[in-house]
């Protein structure tokens, strides 16, 4: 008789650039387990593109609302081998606490509190949830030196050598219909970083410097953007005559990302995107951590020189991610290519 299947569940509902990266650990633990391997993956609706087309993904079940409670009862009466919990909210950690698993690894709810179990501490211990608190969680922050990847490997004892996206091949058809006619070499700007992180947002004068050099350069620059960089998108187009992309569903976004001959962005879902996909990158960091985004071997990462880099505060000061800074590594990367 054939061995029985080894069932995971995986718990990781956001943000949208952590399921991407997170997606990693999948061809890892189909090696370690056997192809055979079982996983079940629990994630918001907004992450559904990122997953559904992914081969190593057995089932896909949403939360929030709109989602099946059948599907989401059924995960938790299920028997799994080990589940696997990398969300710290209540939501994420409750389903985590209520299955039935022979080993537990991440975040899960312990007597109405929010804890971590010791195999992965390496990486809680720098987040919100760290037993140290946040003012530690901070330090240690500054002081790692590991990508995310290489932590997650140690942590599942697994090997993550590559990255890889899944899209749906239509969305990808379409998506490289949208750059048709443009002259290579073709450089997306993910330049906004809307609401919740303004310090990554290139600052508008550099923005307009860093377009102007590129063009010189013989480059053909494309705004990229979502809803929330609409008054960001709006203010370089109002300045510069350029081409923008917005608004787009998430499939097609990767799949425009996908045809780009370079991204320059700060730590952002686009990012992520273009890493997976081996699109080269030119990614800045100032409220955030460069040594966390391995871009392997693809891209080249700026950080900020102001003494509150990777704080992780909102209002970072990003004065030194400059267009002088980043416009020879640019062109760099694009000769490269």
């Amino acid at each position: 008789m054939p061995a029985p299947k080894v069932q995971i569940l995986v718990l990781k509902l956001g943000a949208l650039g952590d399921v991407v990266r997170t997606s990693y650990i999948l061809p890892g633990l189909h090696e370690r387990f056997g192809s055979g391997t079982h996983i079940t993956w629990v994630t918001a609706p907004a992450a559904l593109p990122i997953l559904r087309f992914n081969p190593y993904v057995s089932e896909l079940i949403t939360t929030g609302q709109g989602a099946s409670q059948h599907a989401i009862d059924a995960v938790k009466s299920a028997a799994y081998d080990w589940v696997l919990s990398f969300d710290d909210e209540v939501e994420s950690c409750g389903i985590a606490t209520q299955v039935s698993a022979k080993r537990i690894s991440g975040a899960l709810e312990d007597s109405g509190k929010i804890q971590y179990t010791e195999d992965t501490r390496e990486w809680f211990d720098m987040g919100l949830i760290s037993r140290f608190g946040k003012a530690r969680a901070d330090e240690l922050k500054i002081q790692n030196t590991h990508s995310h990847d290489a932590i997650f490997a140690r942590m599942l004892g697994i090997r993550i050598e590559k990255p890889g996206f899944f899209n749906d091949p239509k969305s990808e058809a379409v998506s490289a219909t949208m750059l048709q006619g443009l002259p290579r070499k073709i450089v997306g700007l993910n330049l906004g970083a809307g609401k919740r992180w303004p310090s990554k947002s290139l600052r508008m004068d550099e923005a307009i410097r860093l377009i102007d050099q590129l063009k010189a350069s013989g480059a053909t620059c494309v705004l990229l953007g979502g809803k929330d960089d609409a008054a960001y998108l709006d203010a370089v187009a109002s300045q510069r005559e350029i081409e923008v992309i917005r608004d787009l569903p998430l499939e097609a976004f990767a799949g425009v990302i996908r045809c780009l001959d370079l991204l320059i962005t700060s730590d952002t879902l686009a990012l992520h995107l273009a890493i997976a996909q081996s699109v080269p990158t030119l990614s800045y960091y100032a409220p955030t951590s460069l040594p966390e985004i391995n871009t392997f071997g693809t891209g080249t990462k700026i950080a900020s020189l102001s003494p509150d880099y990777c704080s992780y505060r909102p209002d970072a000061d990003n004065s030194t991610i400059t267009a002088e800074r980043l416009l020879p590594e640019a062109l760099r990367l694009l000769a490269k290519g």
